[in-house]
């Protein structure tokens, strides 16, 4: 975003705006000092701004909000699935759901967010746990393939309407992560 005598970035979703002012061609310079940190750059009728601690291209708008929607649809399925955990929990230790297709229907989801978010917190907190921390990300894509074979599978079962919405809902974010980290190398 550019305004009269300075260029306006803006740091994703939650960041702050950076005012940027020119320094020469296609370099910028931000607010604290006067040299150049920010190069502009026009490459395959893309353009691309390089910083100190990002790069950044040009993306549509769709784009954009497609990244928004799908980022906001998992997590809101994955708060569905723990909350929906702490009802169904308590009655399967009680007896109240019985039947092996019922508690997998429920456990896959569990298993799934279980996974990830450990893999989260490994990431934050820089443990190494040896084959685990290697190999996380790759048990994940292993549960999302888990969790799309159980959804398939259900189809022709007599359980729950509510653990198969939830069961589908998970498996669609599965999916979604798992296309994430694939296409940005992460398996």
């Amino acid at each position: 975003i550019t305004s009269d005598d300075h260029l306006i970035l803006s740091g994703g979703l939650v960041g702050r705006e950076h005012h940027l002012y020119p320094v020469g061609e296609g370099h910028y310079a931000d607010e604290l000092n006067g040299v150049a940190t920010t190069n502009i750059s026009k490459f395959n009728k893309k353009w691309y701004i390089q910083t100190p601690d990002a790069s950044y291209q040009q993306i549509t708008p769709l784009a954009y909000y497609s990244r928004v929607i799908g980022v906001s649809f998992v997590f809101a399925t994955l708060l569905l699935v723990l909350i929906y955990a702490i009802y169904w929990l308590p009655m399967v230790v009680i007896g109240s759901i019985k039947g092996r297709q019922n508690i997998v229907v429920r456990m896959i989801p569990l298993l799934g967010i279980s996974v990830f978010l450990s893999d989260i917190i490994l990431d934050l907190v820089s443990i190494d746990f040896g084959f685990f921390n290697r190999h996380r990300n790759h048990i994940f894509i292993c549960v999302t393939v888990l969790s799309l074979a159980t959804a398939i599978r259900c189809l022709g079962w007599n359980i729950s309407k509510v653990g198969k919405v939830q069961l589908f809902l998970s498996t669609t974010s599965y999916l979604f992560i798992s296309g994430f980290m694939f296409y940005w190398g992460l398996v």
